[in-house]
């Protein structure tokens, strides 16, 4: 894997300073083709799982790829994967009225759901900048998939486990492997599309909560472009700001333990004040006025907790 290394790694984009191949997509994939039921999987959907890997590998490469570059081919694969695909449409939503008004409408329905999707793929990219960060909030994830919506089996999702566990014990165990940008292309896709037949499959019944699972990484988005626009800065040009970065930074200024377990640290209290509170909610809110709310929440916690960060530590 050392063509995937690159000089000072993760300089611009992250805290890591190692020298460490960027190869976390290829990892899952292998323990995915040692897994016979990942073989039930229709073959047009692992064709656009080995796909979107390689868009993220080329960003990982040597070479210099423009990130709009690799932007435009994520949107176009997603595009053409939804055309093919109309299952994995956002048709149903919660709300009835809004359900019959528009979701109905499947130019809107299919725009939507491109939009979702992409987003979703660059969040997953986005708060891969600390070791296990992208690990916590896929256990959380799938942890509130399994355990609260257990009626609705989506294989693929008890499939990954596996090589969940596998990478995270290679990347934050003994530390051999970044996720890269391979990793979170196919790890997004494969939580996305199962969040959508799930939200499909419930008939739109619990679209407040699908959308809080899949929360975080949009709103880090949105954040992260908003902050960097408010700058003068390139919403394209990768940065270490992002709220995990400056975690991390803390972590390091006030403890002196090693880099791997500064990473754990600084993911488990990503997980204890954002995942968890969510999980709590996802399990014991049903009303749909307070599941609206705790976006809002969610949102005011996160910069509460930003603006602490970003005047505590060093940030250059």
């Amino acid at each position: 894997f050392e063509f995937l290394v690159k000089q000072k790694i993760n300089q611009t984009h992250g805290i890591n300073v190692n020298e460490l191949p960027k190869a976390g997509g290829i990892l899952i994939i292998f323990f995915l083709l040692l897994n016979l039921d990942f073989y039930n999987q229709k073959f047009i959907y692992i064709f656009y799982i080995f796909c979107l890997t390689i868009v993220g590998l080329l960003g990982d490469l040597k070479k210099e790829i423009k990130y709009i570059f690799r932007l435009l081919i994520l949107f176009i694969l997603l595009t053409s994967f939804l055309i093919l695909n109309e299952e994995y449409i956002i048709s149903q939503f919660q709300i009835y009225y809004l359900q019959s008004l528009i979701f109905s409408n499947l130019y809107f329905s299919f725009s939507f759901t491109l939009i979702c999707l992409t987003v979703y793929l660059i969040g997953i990219n986005f708060i891969d900048g600390i070791n296990g960060n992208v690990f916590a909030y896929s256990l959380y994830l799938i942890f509130s998939i399994l355990f609260f919506f257990n009626d609705y089996n989506i294989e693929i999702i008890n499939i990954i486990i596996i090589p969940l566990i596998g990478y995270f014990f290679l990347n934050s165990i003994i530390s051999k492997f970044f996720l890269g940008d391979n990793g979170c292309y196919l790890l997004g896709f494969i939580f996305a599309t199962s969040l959508i037949i799930l939200n499909n499959n419930m008939n739109g019944e619990a679209s407040f909560k699908m959308g809080l699972l899949a929360f975080y990484p949009a709103f880090e988005v949105f954040f992260s472009i908003f902050r960097k626009i408010f700058s003068k800065k390139s919403p394209f040009k990768p940065d270490n700001l992002h709220l995990h970065s400056l975690l991390l930074k803390k972590i390091n200024k006030y403890l002196l333990y090693s880099q791997n377990l500064n990473h754990l640290m600084a993911s488990l209290i990503m997980f204890f004040v954002f995942h968890l509170p969510t999980m709590i909610i996802i399990f014991f809110v049903n009303d749909l006025k307070f599941l609206g709310l705790y976006y809002i929440i969610f949102s005011i916690n996160y910069l509460v907790f930003y603006l602490y960060l970003h005047k505590s530590v060093d940030i250059k």
